[in-house]
């Protein structure tokens, strides 16, 4: 992958892998402290941890609409099965 490179090149990628690394490194460090609040929503508020991370999601993506559509057709196809 990185045979054909010149050194210059090599000590640029390895600059950015450590930027990726050190990106992932924080991405960690943000997973565990939503966990932590998640944690402690559930223990102290009695939130859905599950019911809480699905609305976190859509919140984050901005995607409700698309949810209730996908909801909406979902329903329908239950609606019908049970008919």
């Amino acid at each position: 992958m990185i045979d054909n490179l010149t050194e210059q090149q090599k000590e640029q990628f390895f600059g950015m892998m450590r930027e990726c690394l050190q990106s992932k490194a924080r991405i960690d460090g943000e997973n565990e402290f939503q966990k932590e609040v998640i944690a402690r929503a559930s223990d102290e508020l009695g939130i859905d941890k599950k019911k809480m991370r699905k609305a976190i999601t859509i919140a984050h993506k901005d995607s409700l609409e698309e949810e209730q559509e996908n909801l909406d057709e979902i329903t329908a196809i239950i609606e019908e099965l049970r008919s």
